[in-house]
């Protein structure tokens, strides 16, 4: 049987593996089937004695080590520790990520009582195919309001999900896109703001699409101000927050991607405490 979902613009398929937390998570971007989707995944589970791919180490961190494949796909491994050496999650990727297959070792090798792989596979090639084909996914709490979306980024601790809960409670029909992980798509030219399953411990997130119209950086601050910023501040501000893929030939995509959102997207910095005030003054930045 084979699952089918809608995320980002993209649809996904997968055969059987996911676990019933997962295709509850999953439900609310459940699509009809298609002929051929953009991302079809592939899972294989209980494997044991996985190999070593055969393609050109391009980088390695903690213990995972990525190949770039003869076909131009990638493919990566993780292995059990320094000393055994053992690989215990083979994934192979084709060029453009439109077919994933993974090999997983079993759960009782990672001491795991359910079967999470292939959920949060599925949202790392996502964030890889977003870049890819015009977008990115970036660590920020997001929003829409009146058709409008407004997307909130800071240090983790610093108050983003406690500021777009205030919009729900000042600006009623406000709703949260995606509180940890949004991804920002670029369609005929226009930045989207997308939700996705994948957000965070508190799993907050609704699959809607709405027109990105301001990107705010949050401080903490005794009154509310909302400034706008200079171009070169914006460019590393959000390219500091975006999820960024370990290779480096694919993380050097997001500048460009940054660059075509900055063509279209106002960024602000907004110090704020936590009130209605602050509300008011970030909704400034989409009234225009």
């Amino acid at each position: 049987m084979s699952f089918y979902y809608k995320i980002a613009g993209f649809t996904l398929c997968c055969e059987e593996g996911l676990d019933e937390a997962s295709l509850k998570a999953l439900k609310a971007y459940e699509s009809e089937p298609v002929e051929q989707a953009d991302i079809h995944f592939t899972f294989h589970f209980n494997c044991l004695g996985l190999p070593e791919p055969e393609g050109e180490l391009v980088t390695e961190i903690h213990a995972r080590r990525w190949y770039r494949m003869s076909d131009g796909g990638y493919a990566f491994v993780d292995q059990a520790d320094v000393i055994s050496k053992e690989i215990i999650n083979l994934v192979r990727m084709s060029n453009g990520f439109s077919k994933v297959e993974a090999w997983f070792c079993p759960m009782q090798m990672l001491s795991l009582d359910v079967e999470k792989r292939p959920y949060h596979l599925m949202g790392e090639v996502l964030k890889y195919a977003v870049l890819q084909q015009g977008g990115l996914v970036i660590h920020a709490s997001s929003l829409a309001y009146d058709g409008k979306g407004v997307l909130f980024s800071a240090p983790s601790g610093t108050g983003k999900s406690t500021h777009t809960e205030l919009w729900k409670t000042y600006k009623p029909g406000t709703v949260i896109v995606n509180d940890d992980m949004p991804v920002i798509r670029i369609e005929n030219g226009e930045p989207l703001l997308c939700g996705t399953p994948w957000s965070g411990k508190n799993s907050i997130n609704t699959n809607v699409s709405v027109p990105l119209k301001a990107i705010i950086f949050l401080k903490r601050g005794k009154t509310c101000s909302l400034t706008k910023m200079e171009p070169i501040e914006a460019v590393w501000r959000i390219y500091d927050a975006v999820r960024k893929p370990v290779v480096s030939e694919l993380a050097s995509e997001a500048l460009d991607r940054i660059e075509e959102i900055l063509q279209k997207v106002p960024v602000f910095q907004l110090a704020c405490d936590i009130s209605e005030e602050a509300v008011i003054t970030a909704a400034k930045s989409i009234e225009a």
